[in-house]
């Protein structure tokens, strides 16, 4: 309204702005912020970023902590607080374990237990945690189910069961590669 009472003419200015986007939609940069615009007001927050190479992972890392500057995210804090997050996480777990097994040593954490703790994210699945909850039960269940297995001597329970997880291991990343109930494909 004060354009159109100090004499501007209306019209020409809204041809010119056209003209101007007409111009410069063919460079992504454009695209891209327009785009940004466009979910930020639909209230959208994903934004990908595919680099397909390795030499590109320090770009992907500086271009996302830039999109979430951008959208208003203070970035330090939020990854305080997931390494605070995830820290207590572990502590609860690691004092859950020691209070089982009554002593932490290195001698506990070989390559079977490893590959069993990867077999419990993987059969849940990752980006969630009702999924790692899913993993540690079915590899409870599954655990304890091979004992009663009729016909395997007791000295073969555990190369059975060894042999079980790592064949769900396979048939999990072969054909579900994000877990029973997981967010993100792991490749």
């Amino acid at each position: 309204m004060p354009a159109v009472i100090s004499g501007v003419n209306i019209t020409a200015l809204y041809k010119g702005a056209a003209e101007i986007i007409n111009k410069i939609e063919k460079y992504s940069a454009f695209n891209l912020a327009k785009y940004l615009c466009l979910e930020a007001n639909n209230k959208y927050a994903e934004c990908v970023l595919m680099t397909y190479s390795d030499q590109l992972y320090f770009f992907a890392k500086w271009y996302l902590q830039l999109w979430a500057e951008s959208i208003g995210k203070n970035v330090g804090f939020v990854r305080l607080r997931v390494f605070a997050t995830t820290a207590f996480m572990a502590g609860i777990a690691g004092g859950l374990f020691c209070s089982y097994v009554t002593v932490a040593a290195h001698t506990q954490f070989l390559v079977e237990f490893s590959t069993f703790i990867l077999v419990m994210v993987v059969l849940g699945g990752s980006g969630r945690w009702m999924g790692s909850i899913l993993g540690v039960l079915g590899y409870i269940l599954i655990s304890e189910g091979v004992r009663f297995i009729p016909g395997i001597p007791p000295t073969m329970v555990g190369g059975v069961r060894t042999m079980l997880f790592a064949g769900l291991l396979f048939l999990a990343m072969m054909y579900r590669p994000q877990g029973l109930i997981g967010r993100y494909k792991l490749e």
